[in-house]
């Protein structure tokens, strides 16, 4: 069995010279494949890379995209602290299968040295397997008004492309006031639960939307909407 959302990547060399940030060679974006209903707005892929002078934090920006976008770039938070600094790329507009698009991303230390990589995504005619990989997935939760500190709200099982040698990991999105733990269960399935950060102020906001990501290698991303 295989997901149809699994991305590929052809790995290919990067020059580095001294001082320069350096692309994480196990997540370089060559050739990446996206099912045709991906929505937009969806984190398709994953991106790190490191500086060998530790000039962090590292900023990551798209080269080469004219008129409108279709790839946008989020810097994901990093410190000079960082050993790693990462970003997600995002799909801005829906891609039409067999069609390419190209363009150059860049990553740049404090000193304004960068490296730049070569990219390539392109649209297909594949569907996401939304209940494969996440055979057990919440619905809208509700949570008590009086509800403490700790408390475990929901339980999620996601499952990784049996061809990947990767375990898959999951992350929380959206609101600090929430957050998940993770255990694996089996070789191939991943156990969430989502828990409760803080105390909620029910009149201040009654509703929160998060975003749940199953990260297989640091790269492949296959997102789900929370709502509560």
């Amino acid at each position: 069995m295989t997901f149809a959302l699994a991305l590929v990547v052809v790995w290919w060399a990067v020059g580095v010279r001294a001082g320069e940030p350096v692309f994480d060679p196990s997540t370089l974006m060559r050739l990446v494949l996206v099912p045709a209903d991906v929505p937009v707005g969806s984190v398709i892929y994953r991106v790190r890379a490191s500086d060998p002078d530790f000039d962090y934090p590292l900023h990551f920006e798209l080269i080469g995209q004219m008129g409108r976008l279709d790839i946008g770039v989020e810097t994901l938070p990093c410190t000079r602290y960082n050993s790693v600094c990462q970003a997600n790329i995002i799909l801005l507009r829906r891609l039409e299968p067999g069609r390419y698009v190209d363009f150059r991303l860049s990553v740049r230390n404090t000193r304004g040295r960068s490296s730049r990589i070569a990219c390539s995504v392109t649209g297909t005619n594949a569907t996401t397997p939304r209940d494969t990989i996440f055979p057990h997935q919440p619905g809208i939760i509700l949570v008590p008004e009086d509800a403490k500190r700790g408390t475990d709200l929901e339980i999620v099982i996601a499952r990784k492309n049996p061809v990947s040698p990767k375990p898959l990991e999951l992350e929380l999105w959206g609101s600090p006031l929430f957050a998940i733990r993770q255990r694996r269960v089996s070789a191939e399935n991943t156990e969430g639960t989502i828990f409760l950060v803080g105390p909620l102020d029910f009149e201040a906001q009654s509703m929160y939307h998060l975003t749940l990501l199953a990260v297989v290698s640091n790269a492949f991303i296959q997102m789900y909407p929370v709502p509560f």
